[in-house]
């Protein structure tokens, strides 16, 4: 437990004041900027985004991606939550849970306050904010470690993914970094996939794009190729210390030449290089997702649910 806080103020915010406030905080996830924020209210039509700055005079400010929904508010509506201190923040930890949901639910008028936090060892920075707040385990999530480089990452992973990426290579595959240019195609890749799974697409172009404008847009595509065109995305959130696995995309056609792996393989590469140490690729939704995080040497680690209710008298 923290040191007590009176209640703070809180200020809600637009969509332009939270994108700006976003970009001077620095954040090591990406998920409270605003197009992460979209593509999870996209996800979960009934969420409603209300960010705000939460404020203690003499002791800083804290950004909160609020959402609401019928009766209870969850801070991050897109990968996982996060509350994080501007510049000015005074303390070396956030003020305790119920702290902070007891005045965000008076604010909007609810009795419930939850979020979803990475396995310890994910987000370090954040884990030094947050080690104290009380919580459950939840779903696991399938961590890979990338400290040791690509060549300790290749060595621990099973000999069927290594044989793929080569199989790929082999049928002529080649993989790049997703641009601007290909977010049809990323769709097209996307509906595929949805389709298989008895599933809808519900993003169009503008929700996407983003996902092609490089690691600057906390985002890294990369594709693979050949001279029929692109069989296959890896797409990935992209913070300091870590990324997270966000979309695995194949075709028909990339089931059969093994073009997911290649372009999996090639997206860990380029993680590695740009200084990453950790590889969250989310929970596993069935059978095949599990064998394929965990034939690449992930781990499963559990996430971490916090939540807060309103005791009733």
């Amino acid at each position: 437990m923290t040191d007590p806080l009176p209640a703070p103020s809180v200020t809600p915010v637009s969509r332009a004041a939270w994108e700006r406030a976003c970009a001077r905080a620095g954040a090591p996830m990406p998920f409270g900027d605003l197009p992460w924020t979209d593509l999870g209210l996209t996800g979960d039509p009934a969420l409603r985004f209300s960010p705000v700055v939460l404020g203690w005079e003499g002791e800083g400010e804290l950004l909160v991606p609020l959402c609401l929904n019928r009766g209870r508010s969850q801070i991050g509506c897109f990968g996982y939550g996060i509350v994080w201190p501007l510049g000015n923040w005074r303390r070396e930890r956030l003020p305790d849970f119920p702290v902070l949901a007891r005045a965000l639910a008076r604010t909007v008028g609810h009795n419930r306050v939850g979020t979803l936090l990475p396995p310890a060892g994910v987000v370090p920075a954040l884990d030094g904010l947050v080690e104290h707040w009380d919580g459950d385990a939840g779903r696991d999530t399938y961590v890979l470690d990338l400290t040791g480089g690509v060549d300790s990452v290749w060595a621990a992973a099973r000999g069927s993914s290594r044989t793929a990426v080569r199989r790929a290579g082999a049928h002529g595959l080649t993989v790049r970094e997703g641009r601007p240019k290909d977010v049809a195609r990323l769709l097209d890749l996307h509906r595929d996939t949805m389709t298989r799974n008895d599933a809808v697409t519900a993003y169009d172009k503008d929700q996407v794009d983003f996902l092609l404008r490089g690691p600057g847009a906390g985002a890294l595509t990369v594709l693979a190729e050949d001279a029929d065109g692109v069989h296959a995305a890896s797409v990935f959130g992209v913070g300091a210390h870590a990324a997270f696995h966000i979309m695995q995309l194949t075709s028909e056609h990339g089931r059969r030449n093994n073009a997911g792996h290649l372009a999996f393989w090639d997206g860990v590469t380029a993680l590695v290089g740009a200084g990453v140490q950790v590889l969250d690729l989310g929970s596993a939704a069935n059978v095949g997702q599990e064998r394929f995080k965990a034939n690449w040497g992930a781990l499963p680690k559990a996430s971490r649910v916090v939540q807060w209710k309103e005791e009733q008298r």
